[in-house]
C-alpha cells in the first residue's frame, strides 16, 4: 500500500480500477442528462427539403426588376402539403412558413411586400436570388456524426434525436453508487441530537451528489464505531458499482473501516494524500468493487467526493471530460496555503462586466464547516507547488454543477 502519496497519483489510482458501466436502450422521453453509448449518425437530412422561411410568395427572382413586378399565382402551399404544380415565367405561389418550395421557384418574397388581387399579386421591389429560402440539409446531411459517444444529452441533443427518429437511444446505465456515512455520534436528521451528537449530514449530501454527478443512488446506510455493524454495511452494499464510506478511515481509536475491509479482504491501495482537505483519503477494492473511504469531516467528505467521485463516475460512464469545467479566474482575496499540499477550496467566482472571471474564498475553509459547500459554485484548484495565495493570483477553477456565473 502506497501512502501519503500526490493528488494527480492518487486520482491515477482510483480511474485505473473503476469500470465502463454496461448501456441499455431508454425512451427518448427519459434520455436528458443520460451519456450517450455510441456516436449518433444521421440517416436523414435536416430539413429533408427546401422550405419558406416566410409567409409570403415563392417565385423566380429573374421575374422581377428592381421595382418589383406583377405575377399570377397558381397555388396556395400551407405547411405540411406538398407542392402541386410547378412555378413558371411570370407565375408565382403563395407559400407559408415552412412549406416545401414548389419546383421552378428559387426564391421567397415575404407578404409585407405585395398586395394580392384574386389569382395576381402585385410585389413592390425586387428580391435576390435564393432569399428566404431554408436550403434542405441546410442543418444536418445524412451521414453527419450528431452526438459521439460519451456526450450527455442536453434539451438541445434530445430534439435532435426526436427530429432524427431516434426513439429509443442508447445509453449508459447510471453507475450504481453505494453509501455509507460512521460514526457513534452520528444521529438521522429527523432526530433531536443529545449533546455530543450530530446529525447526518455525510449520508444525504454524498447521496445528492451521487445524482447530480449522474449515477444512481436509492439512499445511504449508517454505520456504527463497530467492527460488527461497519461490515454489515458494507455488506449490504457490495452490488455497487462504486462504494463509498464516510468516515472511520483516519487513525482515531475507534477509526475500524479500514481494519474491517482489510479482514474483508480489502487490497488498499492507497492511504493519505497529500491534499488539503481530505488527507486521510483511502482507496482499495475487494475483488471488482472499488472502495473510496473519505474523511468524516462534511467538507472533506463532500469536497473528495465532488472531486475523486465525480471523474469516477465521469469514467464509469464512459465521458470523454472529467469533471466540472476548468476556467481561469483571478483571486480578489488572500488564502492562507500550506506547501507541498494540493489545495481544494471552496470559492465564489463570478464575472466582471469586461468579461474576465474572478473568484474569492467561500467563508471559512474550515473542513467541518459546511456552510463553504452551500455557498460555493466553484472549487479553487491550488497545486501542490503553489505557496503564496494573493489578490491577483491566477488560479484554476472547477465549476460545480449548479454554478450560475453572475455578473457584476
Amino acid at each position: 500500500m502506497r501512502t501519503f502519496i500526490s493528488f494527480n497519483e492518487a486520482l491515477s489510482e482510483v480511474l485505473d480500477r473503476v469500470r465502463l458501466v454496461e448501456a441499455e436502450r431508454i425512451p427518448l422521453s427519459e434520455a436528458l442528462g443520460r451519456t450517450l453509448a455510441k456516436d449518433v449518425v444521421s440517416s436523414d437530412s435536416i430539413p429533408p427539403f427546401a422550405s419558406s422561411a416566410m409567409d409570403g410568395y415563392a417565385l423566380r427572382a429573374e421575374d422581377l426588376t428592381g421595382a418589383g413586378g406583377t405575377l399570377k399565382v397558381i397555388e396556395h402551399i400551407p405547411a405540411g402539403r406538398m407542392p402541386q404544380k410547378t412555378v413558371g415565367v411570370g407565375q408565382c405561389a403563395r407559400i407559408m412558413t415552412g412549406a416545401p418550395i414548389p419546383k421552378g421557384a428559387d426564391t421567397v418574397v415575404p407578404v409585407e411586400w405585395t398586395q394580392e388581387d384574386q389569382e395576381v399579386v402585385d410585389i413592390d421591389r425586387g428580391a435576390p436570388l435564393g432569399v428566404h429560402v431554408r436550403p434542405a440539409a441546410e442543418d444536418v446531411c445524412v451521414g453527419d456524426i450528431i452526438l459521439r459517444e460519451g456526450d450527455v444529452v442536453t434539451p438541445g441533443g434530445l430534439g435532435m434525436l426526436a427530429s432524427l427518429g431516434c426513439i429509443s437511444p442508447l445509453v449508459r446505465k447510471r453507475p450504481r453508487i453505494g453509501i455509507i456515512s460512521t460514526g457513534d455520534e452520528v444521529v438521522p436528521p429527523s432526530a433531536q441530537p443529545e449533546m455530543g451528537q450530530i446529525r447526518n449530514s455525510n449520508g444525504p449530501t454524498l447521496q445528492a451528489l451521487a445524482g447530480v454527478f449522474g449515477a444512481s443512488c436509492m439512499g445511504y446506510v449508517h454505520a456504527k464505531d463497530d467492527p460488527k455493524d461497519i461490515q454489515r454495511a458494507i455488506e449490504s452494499q457490495v452490488e455497487t458499482d462504486l462504494l463509498i464510506i464516510a468516515g472511520g478511515v483516519s487513525v482515531g481509536q475507534h477509526d475500524y473501516v479500514k481494519t474491517v475491509l482489510e479482514k474483508m479482504g480489502m487490497a488498499m491501495h492507497f492511504w493519505k494524500v497529500r491534499q488539503r482537505p481530505g488527507k486521510p483519503l483511502a482507496f482499495g477494492t475487494i475483488g471488482k468493487l472499488p472502495i473510496l473511504g473519505l474523511p468524516g469531516n462534511p467538507v472533506s467528505s463532500a469536497m473528495c467526493f465532488s472531486i475523486y467521485g465525480r471523474r469516477a463516475i465521469d469514467t464509469m460512464l464512459g465521458k470523454a471530460n472529467l469533471g466540472g469545467a476548468q476556467l481561469q479566474a483571478t483571486m480578489n482575496a488572500p488564502m492562507k496555503k500550506v506547501p507541498e499540499l494540493h489545495y481544494f477550496s471552496r470559492g465564489i467566482a463570478f464575472m466582471r462586466s469586461d468579461g474576465t472571471l474572478e473568484v474569492g474564498p467561500a467563508g471559512a475553509q474550515g473542513s467541518n464547516l459546511l456552510g463553504s459547500v452551500l455557498k460555493a459554485n466553484c472549487i479553487i484548484h491550488l497545486p501542490a507547488d503553489q505557496s503564496k495565495v494573493g489578490p491577483g493570483t491566477k488560479v484554476t477553477i472547477e465549476l460545480l454543477p449548479w454554478t450560475d456565473l453572475n455578473p457584476v
